[in-house]
Formats: C-alpha cells, sequence, structure tokens
C-alpha cells in the first residue's frame, strides 16, 4: 500500500470564483453576529 501525502493546496478547496470574499465583508458568525442581524429576517 502507498500512502498519497496532500497539501491543502493539492485539495483545490478554494473556489476559483471568489465570491466569499464579498460575503466575508457582510457576514459576522456567531451569536454576536446573530443578534445584531435578528431583525432583518
Amino acid at each position: 500500500m502507498t500512502l498519497i501525502i496532500l497539501t491543502l493546496n493539492d485539495l483545490n478547496l478554494i473556489p476559483e470564483i471568489k465570491w466569499f470574499e464579498e460575503m466575508e465583508k457582510l457576514w459576522e458568525p456567531g451569536e454576536a453576529g446573530a443578534q445584531k442581524n435578528y431583525m432583518i429576517f
């Protein structure tokens, strides 16, 4: 059996379209963010 070692970059987990960069500016995860924004819903 051969063990294959991969790095995080080998897995290509980051999408080519950087949609998450805009979301990071708007989204505050966790309870504090939820309490701050719950009335929007």
